[in-house]
């Protein structure tokens, strides 16, 4: 590790750079990136799912949010990596700009950085591509285990999912769909054979004539070189170095049509989700969490419990309207936290995320961050998982994968709380008969 660091101080010194930004993402920018291919990873050892790295000629910053912070604490060497813990509602380029100098040149591996990062860290230092491979990692040859899913568990064919899309394009106009998850939607594909995830490695090439995905960058990119007419692309999932394979070409940045499109269920859909923490035989993800205690719960712990309760019966039964957006929701769950304030516990992620053939999609999004403020549609799935946590002392979390319909909350099971951890006391009368919905009779 430490001849690593020093190997990229040295390409510091001899580019004139002030620091080189370290992701990670791998080239299909995944959220779960297999460690072999997390370059972050190799450099710090850190195993968490997200946080990038930014190393400067004195220091090595690991950001994390508040899901790391333990973690990243156990898992790196402090003499070497700085671990940096981003609050609620803090982002990493707003920090960064604390610790870098003015203006500071920056390098970035334009394979693992879409077009929309480098936009936004262009608008605070001087970007640069990375021109050498800094960290070597050792690549494992992944075999694809691709299954197609029947429409019985889709509600619609990879056919007519490309026929919708694409009504709205010229012939010569191509629309680029650079997301895995998306690909996996569009095409009705799976692969099973990979922890964490069913969406299959691949980036597509979407035309009104005949579409095609490829499991291949090298090849992909050879396409993208050959294009042309106007193109329609998402500057979210789009690399940098894709958009300098195109940018000759007329380019339409704008929300991808398969984001939106997979963000609403099916009826087909919403009958097959269970929640149970798992993937399944359709392919969608589930997400659930619950709290059991082992013997008698201390006060505090019963405490701590119920607050959490609470938080999700008021943000479960939240008065949806025309326009309600995740924002508001996860606002209402603060409120309860801070009505209910216990010294020292902090709830520090956002109240909830989307979910879908990834466990974590968007839209939509339940949190303080700007994404959060767009309206909740029928059929659209997310997680709703207020937590509070004590580093010195223990964390409560409790989560349900859910669904709007007919403009209300449903959960996707009702599996029983703990009951001897709940202090009755502490709920109203309304917060008791909500509770009573999770009763398995």
């Amino acid at each position: 590790m430490k001849e690593t660091i020093n190997n990229i101080r040295r390409y510091l010194d001899k580019c004139d750079l002030d620091a080189v930004l370290v992701n990670s993402t791998n080239e299909f920018l995944e959220e779960y990136t297999p460690l072999a291919e997390n370059a972050r990873y190799a450099l710090t050892n850190f195993s968490g799912s997200t946080g990038d790295v930014v190393v400067t000629a004195e220091k090595v910053y690991l950001f994390v949010d508040g899901r790391y912070h333990i973690q990243a604490d156990m898992e790196v060497d402090h003499d070497l990596v700085t671990v940096v813990k981003l609050q609620t509602g803090e982002t990493m380029l707003s920090v960064m700009q604390k610790l870098l100098p003015t203006k500071a040149k920056l390098a970035v591996d334009t394979k693992k950085n879409s077009v929309l990062r480098v936009e936004k860290l262009t608008e605070l230092f001087e970007v640069f591509p990375l021109e050498e491979n800094l960290i070597n990692l050792k690549l494992q040859h992944v075999k694809n285990k691709i299954e197609q899913i029947d429409t019985a568990f889709t509600g619609l064919s990879s056919e007519e999912k490309l026929k919708s899309i694409t009504k709205d394009i010229a012939e010569e106009e191509t629309l680029l769909v650079t997301n895995p998850e998306e690909v996996s939607y569009l095409f009705n594909l799976r692969d099973f054979s990979k922890p964490y995830t069913s969406k299959i490695r691949a980036k597509a090439v979407v035309k009104k004539t005949g579409s095609k995905y490829f499991f291949d960058l090298a090849e992909f990119d050879r396409v993208l070189l050959n294009l042309n007419g106007r193109i329609f692309a998402d500057k979210s999932t789009l690399t940098q170095f894709e958009y300098d394979l195109i940018k000759n070409n007329e380019i339409t940045f704008e929300q991808s049509p398969v984001q939106k499109m997979k963000s609403v269920k099916t009826e087909k859909e919403i009958e097959h989700l269970i929640d149970c923490g798992a993937y399944y035989e359709g392919g969608l993800a589930t997400d659930i969490t619950r709290v059991f205690v082992k013997g008698q719960p201390s006060a505090l712990q019963k405490k701590v419990y119920t607050t959490v309760l609470k938080m999700f019966l008021h943000s479960f039964n939240y008065p949806v309207c025309e326009g309600t957006t995740g924002y508001e929701i996860d606002n209402l769950a603060r409120k309860i936290a801070d009505k209910n304030q216990i010294e020292g516990f902090e709830f520090n992620h956002g109240l909830g995320h989307g979910i879908g053939v990834s466990v974590h999609e968007y839209p939509p999004n339940l949190s303080k961050n700007e994404l959060a403020k767009i309206k909740l549609e029928n059929n659209m799935c997310f997680t709703i998982e207020p937590g509070l946590y004590n580093k010195k002392h223990f964390g409560v979390r409790l989560e349900n994968s859910c669904y709007m319909k007919d403009g209300k909350i449903h959960s996707f099971v009702k599996m029983n709380y703990e009951k001897k951890l709940i202090e009755f006391d502490m709920l109203t009368e309304q917060e008791r008969i909500w509770l009573g919905e999770f009763e398995v009779k």
